[in-house]
């Protein structure tokens, strides 16, 4: 027998051997036969103490493992169910030896979790597991659930996987698979058919009310101090906000289907804060006053566990008016999401302080955005897209950063809101544009969120890795892991919504208004000392290095360009500080961090620098450009306006941004065609063919250029500013009343 087969099968035996006297994982042994003065074990007992010594067990035989997989070779191991069909030599000798049926019971997820641990282990479980398409495994588990996808999976394999998404897949599941199945069918058919009683709210806000003061009058009664916290007490906690009629009480689920839905979270692979996420949301669906509808991130646990058929059905029954709100943000957003296409400007905008600070990860997830894009070597980029996100998704730490709060973004069309998707793509719509959505918009996200996700996790999985190895773990100090997130979060441009402006729930809404909400929040808190000083020192000292990292090269290559010809300019208050300059052409290596630094030292003088004379001048209405800082302030913040915000704005006051008359047509083009096209054909118009890699290769990948024109007016008569046809001329509006000045 194979040496790392035999190692694997030992590891196991050794586990087994202490375990199996309490009756912890294959459930073979009686314990009552083995030790008939022990009470059984609870299930959360079992689970620690199998991982415990399972985890014991696998540092001793297995050595040389990294720390991270430690941790999670334990589970990870007993969560492998090995086949028993069409066993090889090797396989038998397990059969007979009594390990075929190894962690069948740990947490119902033997073929889907896939936290492969050790490369030899994972070869040797590769040949015993049942192998999926992982594009279908994505399906059936949005359907299903990941609980029953296990079961579908480990029944008849991608055979049977196929028929469940059929038409009579769910009967075959109920029948052949999960019978439980059934039962939450029948939740699902009941809320369909729940009456909406949003009339009656104001009625149960009264009942409700009335029944807490009449509680808090009578505890109000016991003397003292005492007696006012209990008092207190009884008037806290959320009033309900039910929007469909009771399913208990009208008696269409009872109580023991109740307390089985509550047992099938308990029973799932979700961390304990996660089921208790996904308790409260199922809680809010089935309370006795009436259905209300739970939180995103309930909303997503309750998915895990029950599929997208029950969460579907849930926010069907939001108010006409929450339904309208989320179709007018994903509408608004499809302009943004057609003028970020057609670059792979992630790598050297939102990565470009992963570039110099984790040139290793930065340059795997490079390397990769390429296929994720499509190219001659990969025949579908869909396919190898999924395949490098589930692979993520296998890794031990996944469930780590998941609990931490890293950002991975989830590319499918999720049924419950935008707030999941990164806010360049932020639209739905968009995707299903004839031939631009899936030619144009798709492949650029892919590019975009595959590089992020990938860069994002491997430069967590190395750090986490160095912390594990000096002592720290999630387990003992999950805050420094919560914290690393944050901090990968926000120097790969994925910052804090402000709690004023609602958190990032308020992302969707925010991103119809501006044009990249949480990028401008990272890069305004990289910016931050408070932020610096606020991470636990481990953190702390990998955000120092990042930044000084990012702020020396970027000095670096401006004394570079300087040395080769090229002019830097130094005075903050110019709209070119930081910036490489040759001829007539900009580049801005700093990654959206130039704009605010200039724009505080603008505020801060109260002066700003010409780029064309290199004149100072004042922030006055008194002489030119007759601006106060207040109006300054408020183009700065029109700067950063999305797409249909900016052209509503120009056409109130009857010209763009930089001071042009407002032509409908033009501008209408110009905020529907990608970004770096209109960059391109400008420069061309100024520089000729050559502006293909001057100007469009750095541009391509992020880096932030403009040519400035050499003429006041347009070159060509009848073109855009992008050089494409203008739109037909509309007829002439009456003018708009005079706006006051500020």
């Amino acid at each position: 027998m194979d040496s790392k087969l035999l190692q694997f099968k030992d590891l196991i035996q050794s586990i087994n051997k202490k375990i199996n006297p309490f009756g912890l994982i294959t459930g073979k042994s009686n314990p009552a036969e083995t030790n008939p003065r022990m009470e059984f074990p609870t299930t959360s007992e079992k689970l620690k103490q199998s991982t415990e010594i399972a985890q014991r067990e696998s540092e001793s035989l297995l050595p040389d493992i990294t720390p991270i997989e430690k941790q999670n070779i334990g589970l990870n191991l007993t969560a492998q169910k090995i086949s028993g069909k069409k066993l090889t030599p090797d396989e038998q000798q397990l059969q007979k030896e009594g390990l075929t049926n190894i962690g069948e019971q740990a947490l119902g997820f033997a073929t889907i979790g896939g936290n492969a641990t050790k490369e030899p282990i994972k070869k040797i479980i590769k040949e015993k597991v049942k192998e999926i398409n992982y594009g279908l495994l994505k399906k059936i588990t949005a359907k299903y659930g990941q609980g029953t996808a296990a079961k579908i999976i480990d029944t008849g394999g991608e055979e049977l996987a196929k028929k469940t998404l059929e038409k009579e897949g769910e009967k075959i599941v109920t029948e052949q698979v999960d019978p439980f199945r059934s039962t939450v069918n029948k939740l699902i058919q009941s809320i369909k058919e729940a009456k909406p009683i949003r009339a009656e709210t104001e009625k149960l806000y009264t009942a409700e009310r009335s029944l807490r003061a009449g509680k808090g009058a009578e505890i109000l009664k016991t003397p003292g101090e005492e007696g006012y916290i209990q008092a207190l007490g009884a008037l806290k906690g959320e009033l309900p906000k039910p929007q469909f009629e009771g399913l208990r009480t009208t008696g269409k689920i009872t109580q023991e289907e109740v307390d089985l839905f509550f047992d099938k979270i308990k029973q799932s692979n979700l961390s304990f804060y996660d089921k208790i996420s996904a308790s409260t949301g199922l809680a809010k669906v089935l309370d006795k006053i009436g259905g209300q509808i739970p939180t995103a991130s309930e909303l997503k646990k309750l998915e895990n566990i029950f599929g997208d058929d029950l969460v579907k059905t849930i926010l069907d029954k939001r108010s006409s008016w929450e339904k309208i709100k989320e179709t007018l943000a994903d509408f608004a957003n499809v302009p943004r999401a057609l003028v970020s296409s057609i670059d792979m400007s992630a790598a050297l905008r939102q990565g470009r302080i992963l570039a110099t600070y984790k040139p290793k990860q930065w340059g795997s997830a490079f390397k990769e955005m390429f296929s994720y894009w499509g190219n001659i070597f990969k025949e579908n980029p869909e396919k190898f897209f999924e395949e490098a996100m589930n692979d993520i998704a296998k890794r031990p730490t996944f469930k780590i950063m998941e609990d931490s709060g890293l950002y991975l973004t989830d590319l499918t069309e999720s049924g419950f809101g935008l707030s999941g998707k990164e806010e360049r793509f932020m639209s739905n719509l968009a995707e299903k544009i004839p031939l631009v959505g899936r030619n144009l918009v798709k492949p650029s996200e892919r590019a975009y969120v595959g590089f992020l996700n990938k860069a994002r996790a491997d430069v967590f999985d190395d750090i986490a890795n160095q912390y594990i190895k000096g002592g720290i773990t999630p387990e003992n100090d999950p805050e420094i892991f919560k914290s690393l997130a944050n901090f990968i979060n926000t120097i790969s441009g994925r910052g804090n919504m402000p709690k004023a402006l609602g958190g990032n729930a308020s992302v969707p809404a925010l991103n119809a208004v501006f044009f990249s909400p949480k990028f401008l929040a990272s890069r305004i808190q990289l910016l931050n000392p408070a932020w610096y000083i606020k991470q636990p020192a481990p953190v702390r000292k990998e955000a120092m290095k990042s930044i000084l990292g990012f702020v020396g090269s970027g000095l670096s290559l401006l004394g570079l360009a300087k040395l080769g010809g090229a002019e830097v300019e130094a005075d903050p208050r110019s709209t070119d500080f930081g910036k490489i300059k040759i001829g007539n052409t900009r580049y801005d290596v700093w990654a959206g961090e130039q704009q605010l630094v200039r724009f505080l030292a603008q505020m801060i003088t109260g002066e700003i620098k010409s780029t064309r004379s290199g004149e100072i001048r004042e922030l006055s209405k008194k002489e030119y450009p007759y601006k106060s800082r207040l109006e300054h302030a408020f183009d700065f913040i029109l700067g950063k306006a999305s797409p249909i915000v900016a052209f509503f704005v120009d056409f109130l006051r009857g010209t763009n941004y930089i001071g042009e008359d407002f032509d409908f047509s033009q501008e209408a083009a110009e905020k529907l065609i990608p970004l770096y096209l209109q960059d391109l054909i400008t420069a061309e118009q100024e520089l000729g063919y050559p502006a293909i890699l001057e100007v469009g290769l750095p541009g391509f990948f992020g880096v932030g250029t403009q040519v400035y024109s050499t003429e006041y007016t347009s070159k060509k008569k009848n073109k855009s500013s992008t050089g494409l046809p203008s739109l037909p001329k509309l007829p002439a509006l009456p003018p708009l009343p005079t706006l006051p000045k500020f």
